[in-house]
């Protein structure tokens, strides 16, 4: 979009014309400051017409900010469309669907996105995203530290009919649904700790699911998926590989597990022990049951954050390499091993630190002459082992002294026209050349010396 506007300015000149238009977001922090949400649509970004782009520097740079005045950041309209890239998503807050983003009937695309720290509360789902039949798809992206107080801390997704979720080489972390942000409504319950609902179509791969949960905090009994409160029906297909669900709690009286039901496993996920007579997440064969050694939440390169695999997890290397993306959430080549790893983040090598490579020195310490053979010795200092090249010299011995530096003692006699010289006249100068070259690498050193020789005449 030409000229340069306020976001809010440059959204709603978006509205005014049908077809497609691109918010190019530079780096910054972009704060909503009209509160307002829902019915009367005040204060939210609202796509009404045709499909917006909205494209940041990157997640950690362009950051849109609603600063919990009580609104949500985007509302998406049926028949309209956004797709938001390389930006931060944050300070949603709103009594109705959505805490971050509320699309309905259109679709949503993010990538390299974090939508994090929004919340919905009272009767409101989805603390980070909500959509209502809309086909969503996530990839390269981080839904976390969102809050509901029912239905889906991260992401709660509903419509059977034309409902599409697709979350790729994404993490979904450290949300939460909390009964106590619903006090008008003592008893209510706790689904979805990381998502929740039912869509026509969800896929979920290479996702890690960690930390989420679901709390009871207004007197409530029950609930259900600490970490994904959905299952496979009829008219409902939940489709998961490659993907970690670890370490999601509940706190409630009556609650079943991190999955309400058993997802329908493409192969290849990895869960954690849940205890006896609750539901598994995952039941194929090729699924995996282990502690998958994931680090905290950070900032491991990519556009947001990540939980790492570190050093022996599970997860290295036994993924599906047919369903695996050519690249991980951070952007780094898929497989970095033998396999490609389960979940959001590809292992890789620690990269090889060359050794530092010294600065050679090399230095003239001492002068002896020697009057009746007409000689000089000199001590020439090197930095470390190498080899050392004196033009006019004849070295005599080498040893090493308490430093660990080389000290070479060099005899310098005089040939050729200054042998004659020195036997005639008694005296002679002549010009030295040494060059250093140290082992293992590094910039050769080299100096030049004047010395005297003298002989007693006869």
């Amino acid at each position: 979009m030409a000229g340069d506007c306020a976001l809010r300015q440059a959204v709603d000149k978006g509205n005014l014309t049908p077809g497609p238009d691109t918010v190019i977001l530079p780096a910054g922090q972009y704060f909503l400051k009209i509160p307002g949400s829902g019915e009367d649509e005040v204060g939210d970004l609202n796509v009404v017409e045709g499909k917006l782009a909205v494209q940041g520097a990157g997640a950690r740079k362009s950051i849109i900010d609603a600063g919990k005045i009580e609104s949500r950041i985007f509302e998406v309209k049926p028949g309209t469309g956004l797709s938001l890239s390389g930006s931060t998503v944050t300070g949603g807050n709103t009594e109705d669907d959505g805490g971050g983003i509320f699309v309905e009937e259109a679709p949503l695309n993010l990538d390299g996105v974090s939508v994090s720290a929004n919340e919905s509360f009272n009767s409101g789902e989805g603390g980070g995203i909500f959509s209502e039949e809309a086909e969503v798809t996530i990839r390269a992206s981080s839904i976390s530290g969102n809050r509901n107080s029912g239905d889906g801390g991260g992401i709660a997704a509903y419509g059977k009919e034309h409902g599409v979720l697709s979350i790729e080489n994404s993490t979904l972390a450290d949300n939460v649904v909390d009964t106590s942000l619903y006090p008008g409504k003592p008893g209510w319950g706790a689904y979805g700790g990381a998502m929740e609902g039912s869509v026509g179509q969800t896929t979920l791969r290479n996702v890690t699911i960690e930390g989420n949960s679901i709390r009871d905090g207004n007197g409530g009994e029950e609930g259900s998926g600490a970490a994904i409160s959905a299952e496979p029906k009829p008219g409902v297909v939940f489709n998961v590989v490659n993907t970690i669900i670890f370490g999601n709690t509940a706190t409630l009286t009556e609650e079943f597990g991190e999955c309400i039901a058993p997802l329908t496993s493409e192969g290849h996920n990895l869960e954690g022990p849940e205890p006896a007579g609750e539901p598994r997440c995952f039941e194929a064969a090729s699924d995996l049951i282990a502690n998958p050694l994931l680090g905290a939440l950070a900032n491991n390169g990519g556009e947001a954050d990540t939980l790492a695999l570190t050093a022996g997890s599970p997860a290295i290397d036994t993924g599906d390499a047919s369903r695996c993306p050519a690249t991980d959430q951070c952007g780094v080549p898929r497989p970095q091993f033998s396999g490609c790893d389960i979940g959001a983040f590809e292992l890789a090598p620690a990269p090889v630190v060359p050794p530092p490579v010294s600065v050679a020195t090399l230095k003239f310490k001492k002068v002896k002459r020697n009057l009746k053979k007409g000689t000089v010795t000199i001590l020439a200092q090197v930095s470390g082992p190498g080899q050392l090249t004196v033009t006019g010299k004849k070295v005599v011995k080498v040893k090493r002294n308490a430093t660990g530096a080389q000290v070479v003692k060099l005899v310098v006699r005089a040939r050729g026209k200054a042998k004659k010289t020195l036997s005639e006249m008694g005296k002679v100068k002549v010009r030295l050349k040494a060059v250093f070259v140290p082992s293992g690498g590094g910039a050769a050193v080299s100096k030049t010396k004047s010395v005297v020789l003298k002989r007693k005449l006869h």
